[in-house]
């Protein structure tokens, strides 16, 4: 990293934040051109010890992953064998491959999250435990990519990543990627002009006249400073620069125009190209150029870089715009005689190539196919110009639509759905109506795309539509389209009619021509809509061979059709086979990475929430909710955002944190899309369970019945079990015991034949509570160890907590102390395994209370009952009576009569004499 030689003045305070030890793991130096962020990142790398250095810059920003091979290549060409060995042969030869010098990178094929890793796996082994990248507002998309992994998966070790750029020509990815380290892991340094005083101090040769005019025309700004005095001119900066260069012969203005064209840094050989000067000529001039400090000599021989990238660039302006057309020309030229792959040669193509060059065009297609998994925004880029450069003849027709097609696909990676949907229709108007390849291509390209951007309708009406043109309406691809129908309409909870559309597909007397890709596909559509309409039997059956197929599909197969794998997963999350899922979502996840399958994000998080949820890991299901809702914003998915919040608000109410859960629910009902989907009603079930949860019964019954009548007839079979078991838990709350044991009857009537062990719990977990509400223990009893039993069985955690607390309280109301304890106990560490903060304070709480039953507080009006305890502890707590109301679901007027004898018992007026009360007591026993 070159730096200015001048010391570094006006940055004391700076300075000692940097050298102060603490959790920082991102440095941010922030500031304008010329400020000093480069020699502050120097002097903290100087002070870090070992570590690696990179720097983007202004005309490489189509290069991918530029800034580290900047950093890293020469370190990955000296490796040892003993980090070979360490990093592993498949890791080695991605990074050789990869870094095999800054100007010969090879990325074809080279799977973006694959080579994340393998690069934090190179930062964990090599020496160094600094990695510090300047100019970062040049980076390409590549690697801002990369930093962003890094800030979310760090090194293991004190490893520290600095960045420096300039905060106004920052994009928005970089901030977003900066964005993700935690608040105190993060160290932002924002530079200031220097003061007057700093300038006198930098330069206390000149007089204090001469000071205040350098101080004035550089804005306090070190490197115009510098220019200005370098010069001994007045004035503007620019000029300043300008006249630095107008010292120069001819030739020499040349070599400097051809150096910054070549790269940075570059070698003397490609400047000679560009120059078209002989070698030992364009050494000569270089060495000028050196000893005019315009240009500095690299560590590794034969490199070099400009002093300042703000110098590169006006060497770089100051040639003629035709001569630069000439001249990157002969870079490429050069480029390709050296061997260098096409990315290398392609930022050059692009600003040289002329409309119709066939050559320059093949050079953009190769740069953006081999670029397509890894960074497929370069590739969306390198497209656009070969399109442009393609001649609009009937004879390049097929060629064009197959090109904008390729774009359409990197779009759609990158998740611009809006853009990929726009292309791929005017590929359409661009192809004859009759059927064709690229014509059935395109029509499934939109299919996608108009589904991922939730607009389900016009993706029916297109493959309908395309589906009456095929030739041979049983034929493979019109099995397929059939296929591609069904799914659009299990998204929009349309689950006979998927049926009808797969089952004909499946009917069909060419079915025997479909593809074990598309039967795979229908096979989890079929399981998905039987299991939400309730033909659980059926749906299981569907499951096991769809899994059996997928699992049969190799990678290159699945990638074809990767949403099959969430299909799958999704199917199987329904029916309670939770490992199964998670099984499928990881290889799901795994191949997008390698694929570069990232509009598949939103989903592929949402269904990792769920199973993580599920699986009772909420502090990692709350992970992958953010990270669904980034995405989903990030890539337009707006018809998303009433489930991922739904999701929300239900890990926030299992974690205790009510006032989230609210929140959350709040905003899943404001997000709610018009039409219908699978998780259509939801938003409103989460909002009712977070009204009750924050002592709201009523709401919560408001809630439930706006979504249906008392059959709950507007929600999914599968999931009134559920939205019974709040009712249940509201009546009580209110004190409505009878029309608690209503909602448990017709939860229990959902129960059939064949229902699956988790659906059939949840309805028995509705009707026990409110057998407990009703003082019938011995039923509630019953039934709800034979909840918890099957919660078990399914690996359904915090289902299984809830049950067993609700147990223990049953038994001990049955004077079964032993066994409840034991069940409490039990609920306890698998609330405490989930991370369910709130269930397991009130375990502790109910098995404290559960301990002091033989001791209860008492004065002369008797002794405290275990219910009036309870209140009595939670009063104690500062609990409201709305809020005890909905701990233990009674009505607030049940509290405030509970209160009243506890008043009077313990001979007290005042919620806090009860307090003071029962801490003596404590402190007796």
């Amino acid at each position: 990293m070159n730096a200015t030689s001048r010391p570094i003045v006006g940055r004391e305070h700076e300075l000692a934040l940097l050298r102060e030890p603490g959790p920082a793991r991102l440095v941010e130096i922030v500031g304008d051109p010329g400020i000093g962020k480069t020699s502050l990142l120097g002097e903290f790398a100087r002070l870090r010890g070992r570590g690696f250095a990179g720097r983007a810059t202004e005309f490489e920003q189509h290069v991918p992953f530029a800034v580290f091979l900047d950093a890293l290549a020469d370190r990955v060409a000296r490796l040892a064998a003993e980090e070979r060995d360490h990093l592993g042969a498949p890791a080695v030869e991605l990074l050789t491959a990869v870094f095999h010098g800054a100007d010969h990178a090879d990325l074809h094929g080279v799977g973006r999250h694959r080579l994340y890793r393998a690069v934090r796996a190179l930062l964990e082994v090599v020496e160094g435990g600094t990695l510090v990248l300047d100019d970062m507002h040049w980076a390409d998309e590549g690697s801002v990519g990369l930093l962003e992994f890094l800030v979310r998966h760090p090194p293991a070790g004190r490893f520290v990543l600095a960045v420096g750029y300039r905060p106004r020509q920052a994009s928005e990815r970089l901030f977003a990627a900066l964005s993700h380290a935690a608040g105190t892991e993060r160290l932002r340094i924002e530079l200031k002009p220097l003061t007057l005083q700093h300038v006198c101090q930098l330069m206390p040769d000149v007089d204090a006249a001469r000071a205040r005019q350098l101080h004035d025309a550089s804005g306090g700004n070190p490197f115009y400073l510098d220019a200005l005095t370098r010069v001994a001119v007045d004035g503007d900066p620019e000029v300043a620069l300008s006249a630095e260069f107008a010292a120069l012969t001819p030739r020499e203005v040349l070599v400097a125009q051809a150096a910054a064209l070549a790269g940075d840094p570059f070698d003397p050989e490609l400047v000679a190209e560009v120059a078209e000067l002989s070698e030992a000529e364009t050494l000569t001039d270089l060495d000028e150029l050196v000893a005019r400090d315009l240009i500095r000599a690299e560590n590794s021989a034969r490199r070099f870089r400009y002093r300042h990238p703000l110098v590169r660039s006006a060497a770089y302006r100051t040639g003629r715009a035709a001569w630069r057309l000439d001249a990157h020309a002969r870079a490429a030229a050069g480029l390709e005689r050296r061997g260098a792959p096409a990315t290398s040669r392609a930022h050059h193509v692009e600003r040289a190539a002329r409309a119709g060059d066939d050559k320059a065009i093949a050079v953009l297609v190769e740069a953006a196919e081999s670029v397509l998994a890894s960074v497929p925004a370069l590739a969306v880029d390198w497209l656009r110009t070969a399109i442009d450069l393609l001649p609009r003849t009937p004879e390049q027709r097929t060629r064009l639509c197959g090109l904008m097609l390729l774009r359409a696909r990197a779009l759609l990676v990158i998740g611009r759905l809006g853009e990929c949907r726009d292309t791929s229709q005017e590929v359409l108007s661009l192809l004859s109506p009759e059927p064709s390849e690229q014509r059935t291509a395109a029509v499934s390209m939109c299919g996608t795309v108009e589904r991922l951007l939730g607009r389900y309708d016009e993706a029916q009406a297109l493959l309908v539509s395309e589906l009456t043109r095929l030739p041979d309406p049983h034929g493979r691809a019109a099995l397929g389209m059939r296929i591609d129908i069904a799914a659009g309409l299990l998204q929009c909870a349309k689950f006979e009619e998927a049926r009808d559309w797969v089952t004909q597909a499946m009917d069909s007397p060419s079915q025997h021509q479909m593809r074990p890709l598309t039967k795979t596909i229908g096979l989890s559509i079929l399981a998905t809509a039987d299991a939400y309409t309730g033909r659980f039997d059926s749906a299981v059956g569907h499951v096991r061979r769809a899994a059996a197929m997928l699992d049969g599909l190799s990678d290159g197969e699945l990638a074809e059709r990767l949403y099959l794998t969430l299909e799958v997963a999704w199917a199987e999350l329904v029916l309670e086979r939770n490992f199964d899922a998670l099984r499928h979502v990881r290889r799901c996840a795994a191949l997008a990475e390698r694929s570069g399958h990232s509009h598949l994000h939103p989903d592929i998080q949402l269904t990792f929430t769920q199973v993580h949820a599920q699986l009772g890991d909420l502090a990692l299901a709350a992970e992958h909710a953010e990270s669904t809702l980034e995405t989903a914003l990030l890539m337009g998915r707006t018809e998303l955002l009433e489930v991922i919040h739904v999701r929300q608000s239900e890990i926030a109410l299992w974690r205790g944190d009510l006032k989230a859960a609210l929140q959350f629910a709040e905003l899943a009902v404001e997000k709610t899309q018009p039409g219908n989907y699978w998780w259509t009603g939801e938003g409103t079930a989460a909002l009712a369970a977070a009204r009750l949860a924050n002592g709201d019964p009523q709401g919560c019954r408001q809630e439930l019945l706006r979504g249906g009548d008392p059959t709950l007839v507007g929600y999914a079979p599968s999931l009134r079990r559920l939205w019974f078991d709040e009712l249940v838990r509201a009546s009580v709350a209110l004190g409505d015991v009878t029309t608690a044991l209503e909602w448990g009857k017709r939860a229990e009537e959902l129960v059939a034949g064949g229902d699956l062990p988790g659906r059939t719990a949840q309805a028995w977990l509705a009707s026990a509570r409110a057998h407990l509400a009703a003082k019938d223990f011995t039923a509630a009893a019953e039934l709800v160890a034979k909840a918890a039993d099957n919660f078990a069985q399914v690996h359904l955690p915090v289902f299984e907590g809830q049950a067993r607390h609700l147990l223990g309280a049953a038994l001990a109301e049955l004077g079964r102390r032993e066994e409840a304890q034991q069940q409490l106990g039990r609920a306890k560490e698998l609330f405490a395994n989930c991370g369910a903060t709130g269930m397991h304070a009130a375990v502790v709480q109910q098995q404290r209370l559960l301990g002091a039953r033989s001791t209860r507080v008492r004065r002369d009006g008797g002794p405290l009952t275990h219910r009036e305890l309870e209140i009595a502890e939670l009063v104690a707590h500062g609990y409201t009576n709305r809020q005890i109301a909905a701990q233990l679901f009674m009505s607030p007027k049940t509290v405030e009569a509970h209160l009243s004898r506890i008043f009077t018992k313990l001979g007290v007026a005042s919620r806090t004499a009860v307090a003071s009360h029962l801490a003596r007591h404590a402190r007796e026993m």
